[in-house]
C-alpha cells in the first residue's frame, strides 16, 4: 500500500487546463462518493510531485497514465525536473528513508488509488515526494504523461512547461499533429506550453476531408480579421476552447487559461475574463456565428466540429 499524504497536495499552484477539460468528463462519468467509472483506457491520475531545494518547494503537476510502470513514471520525474542522464541510483519508496526500493516494473495504479495516496521516489541523494491529487477517466486520445504546471526551478534550470511537455510527448505524435494544424495555432500551443490541446487537436484528425459550403469555407478563410497580436491570440484561444465541445463554464476556463498561459494580463497583473477575451476577437466571432460556429444560432456538434476543423488545419490539409 502507499502511503497518504493527503495534506501535502495543494492544487492552488498547477495550470489547470489538463483539468479542466477532462473534467467535462468526469462529471458524467462519477457515480456517488468518489467512484470513477472505469474507462477502457483505464484512469489519468493527476500527481504532485515535489522536493525541498534551499529550504523552497519545487512542485511539478503531471498528468500520467495510471497504466504505467514505476520505472516509466521515475523517467517521467526526470524529465520534469531536468535530472540529466547520468546513471545515479534511482527508485521509488514507500518511506521516505527506506532502503527497500519496490520493483520498478509495478504498476503505478497498484500505489495510487485514491486522493492522497503517495510514495517517494529517490534520485540520487534527492528525495521527490509524488501524491495522488485526482483522476478521471482516459481516452484513446489522451498523451500518457502531461505536465500541467508547476512552482519553482530545479538544478540550475528554469522551470519550463513548453520544453517539459515536448520531451514528454516526444513519440511522434506531438510533431505529427502540429505538422497538420495552422502555424498560427501550433503557435498558440508551443508557445502557451498547453500541449493539453495536442490529444485534443489528434482526435479531431485535422487531415480528414470537410465538406462545407463555398461561402461558409470563404468566410472561415478570411478568420481571424483581427491584426493585433492580443486580439490573434483571443480569438485561437476561443476557438480552441469551442472545439472541447465542453460546458460553457469549462469552455470559458480553457480560453481564460489559455490566454493567461500566453502571458497576457491586465494592467494590474490579473488574468482577463472569457468575456473581455472575446470581445477582443468580437469582429471575428461575429463571423464565425454568422456561419453557426459560435452562439446562438449554433450548428449541431457534429457539424460545428467541421468549421472548427477547418479553421485549425493546416491549409492544404
Amino acid at each position: 500500500m502507499a502511503g497518504n499524504f493527503s495534506d501535502e497536495f495543494d492544487g492552488r499552484k498547477v495550470i489547470d487546463l489538463a483539468a479542466a477539460r477532462a473534467s467535462r468528463n468526469r462529471a458524467g462519468k462519477r457515480s456517488s462518493g468518489n467512484t470513477v467509472q472505469k474507462s477502457r483506457y483505464g484512469n489519468t491520475l493527476l500527481i504532485r510531485a515535489a522536493a525541498h531545494v534551499a529550504g523552497e518547494e519545487v512542485i511539478r503537476h503531471i498528468g500520467i497514465d495510471e497504466n504505467l510502470q514505476l520505472g516509466q513514471l521515475g523517467d517521467i520525474m526526470a524529465t520534469a525536473f531536468n535530472l540529466g542522464e547520468e546513471s545515479v541510483p534511482s527508485g521509488f519508496t514507500v518511506e521516505s528513508d527506506s532502503q527497500r526500493w519496490l520493483d520498478p516494473h509495478h504498476l503505478v495504479a497498484e500505489y495510487f488509488s485514491d486522493e492522497g495516496d503517495g510514495l517517494y521516489y529517490h534520485w540520487g541523494l534527492w528525495t521527490f515526494s509524488v501524491v495522488l491529487g485526482d483522476k478521471w477517466p482516459r481516452d484513446e486520445g489522451t498523451p500518457r504523461a502531461l505536465c500541467v504546471g508547476g512552482l519553482g526551478d530545479f538544478g540550475g534550470v528554469a522551470f519550463d512547461l513548453s520544453r517539459i511537455n515536448e520531451l514528454l510527448t516526444d513519440d511522434g505524435v506531438a510533431q505529427e499533429v502540429l505538422s497538420k494544424t495552422r502555424p498560427e495555432v501550433a503557435g498558440v500551443i508551443q508557445r502557451s506550453g498547453v500541449f493539453d490541446f495536442i490529444p485534443l487537436l489528434h482526435a479531431m484528425d485535422l487531415g480528414r476531408s470537410v465538406r462545407l459550403d463555398a461561402d461558409v469555407s470563404h468566410t472561415l478563410q478570411g478568420l481571424p480579421r483581427e491584426i493585433s497580436r492580443q486580439g490573434v491570440d483571443a480569438f485561437w484561444s476561443t476557438v480552441l476552447g469551442l472545439a472541447c465541445l465542453a460546458s460553457d463554464e469549462l469552455t470559458d476556463q480553457v480560453i481564460e487559461e489559455t490566454m493567461e498561459a500566453l502571458g497576457w494580463t491586465t494592467a494590474e497583473g490579473s488574468s482577463y475574463s472569457a468575456a473581455e477575451i472575446t470581445d477582443m476577437c468580437a469582429a471575428s466571432l461575429a463571423e464565425l456565428q454568422r456561419v453557426g460556429g459560435y452562439q446562438e444560432p449554433a450548428l449541431a456538434p457534429i457539424d460545428r466540429l467541421e468549421l472548427y476543423r477547418e479553421l485549425l488545419r493546416a491549409s492544404g490539409d
